[in-house]
C-alpha cells in the first residue's frame, strides 16, 4: 500500500495544531480525517475504520481520553497503530515508546516537528522518507 493510500485519524483538541500537522500529513502524501476531541473520533471511527490506517491522539481531552478513545478504536480493529502527542512534559524529551495495553505506543511531544512526525511515520509504514524541508 503506498502512502496515498493511507488514511491517518488525526485527533487534536487545538485548531492551530490541528490545521498545521493535518497540512503537514498532507503533504506527505497521506490522506487525513480531522477530529476535535475524542468523542468525535469514536464516532468517525465507529463509521470509516476499515478505512483508517493509523491513529494520531492527543492524550488530554475533554470528554474522553485518547487513551480512552484508543481502547474503544481497538475494539474495532485491533491492529490499529498509534501515535499519542502530548504537551507539558518538559523533561520527557521529543519521544518516547511505552508498553501498554498489549503493545508499544509511541508518545510525540508538541509541538510536532515535520522531521520528528516524518521519522515516526516511516517507522510505523516502513517506506522511505518524504522529503523534508525543515
Amino acid at each position: 500500500m503506498t502512502v496515498s493510500q493511507k488514511t491517518i485519524l488525526l485527533v487534536e483538541g487545538n485548531s492551530p495544531s490541528r490545521n498545521k500537522t493535518s497540512e503537514l500529513l498532507r503533504q506527505f502524501g497521506y490522506s487525513v480525517i480531522t477530529a476535535k476531541d475524542g468523542k468525535h473520533a469514536l464516532q468517525i471511527f465507529n463509521n470509516s475504520h476499515n478505512q483508517i490506517d493509523l491513529a494520531i491522539l492527543d492524550l488530554l481531552m475533554p470528554e474522553i481520553s485518547g487513551p480512552d478513545a484508543y481502547i474503544e478504536m481497538r475494539m474495532l480493529k485491533p491492529s490499529l497503530p498509534v501515535i499519542f502527542i502530548a504537551g507539558g512534559e518538559p523533561d520527557s524529551g521529543p519521544s518516547h515508546v511505552h508498553e501498554w495495553n498489549g503493545g508499544f505506543i509511541t508518545i510525540l511531544q508538541k509541538p510536532l516537528t515535520r522531521r520528528q512526525l516524518a521519522e515516526k511515520l516511516d517507522n510505523l509504514f516502513c517506506k522511505p522518507s518524504p522529503t523534508l524541508h525543515n
